[in-house]
């Protein structure tokens, strides 16, 4: 077990280590690092943020639960998997290619579609993430209570139809480098920082 007011672990340069049954409350930072596993472990975060992996690829986190934040930023091609994730979610900044599958938020599955067309995204999920994708339909969310509600990134011929995103911290949908993107009839209510995000996107048509 480690316990800490801060950070409780810090992994700097640091490549092929395993972490496994731990209780680690406080963030945990991996800061340049590769090839890393975090398995089996409960993660606590004190703040906001539970695990921070910045500019660190392939490093496997699985069979965790999950308490805040999980920051990806400029982190790329990590294993996400079989996690539960019980506040903040999941955050992806600066590098987007991951391999996420099989976590859930609150129960409710964690949906992450990488370099996929012509889908429809199911209404249960706590979490969407839509990277390089194509004709894509997400109609009936109803998402709440996290970081980020909804993110697209680098997509194309996006619809989001009768979708509630409420009470999100960060953003509730994150349109990012994409075109073509069809918001109808979407609910925001009462999210504490920004709603829409729209950055270097392109056609954006807003319905009520």
């Amino acid at each position: 077990q480690v316990f800490s007011n801060s950070s409780a672990l810090l992994m700097t340069a640091s490549n092929e280590n395993t972490i496994a049954n731990s209780h680690i409350c406080g963030m945990s930072f991996l800061d340049d690092s590769n090839n890393n596993t975090i398995m089996e472990c409960n993660l606590t975060s004190l703040y906001t943020t539970a695990l921070y992996l910045y500019v660190a690829k392939y490093n496997t986190i699985t069979g965790c639960d999950i308490y805040g934040t999980l920051h990806l930023d400029y982190a790329e091609w990590n294993n996400v998997s079989n996690n539960r994730f019980w506040s903040g979610g999941i955050e992806i900044t600066g590098a987007y290619r991951q391999q996420m599958f099989n976590n859930t938020y609150n129960h409710r599955p964690v949906y992450y579609y990488y370099n996929q067309t012509e889908f429809s995204v199911p209404p249960d999920a706590g979490i969407v993430f839509l990277v390089n994708c194509n004709n894509v339909t997400a109609e009936g969310l109803n998402i709440s209570d996290v970081a980020v509600g909804m993110l697209v990134e680098n997509s194309n011929l996006i619809t989001i139809r009768n979708s509630t995103f409420q009470r999100t911290t960060y953003a509730s949908l994150y349109v990012l480098e994409s075109r073509n993107v069809l918001i109808d009839s979407a609910a925001f209510i009462n999210n504490t920082f920004e709603t829409l995000i729209l950055n270097a996107t392109e056609n954006v048509t807003l319905i009520d």
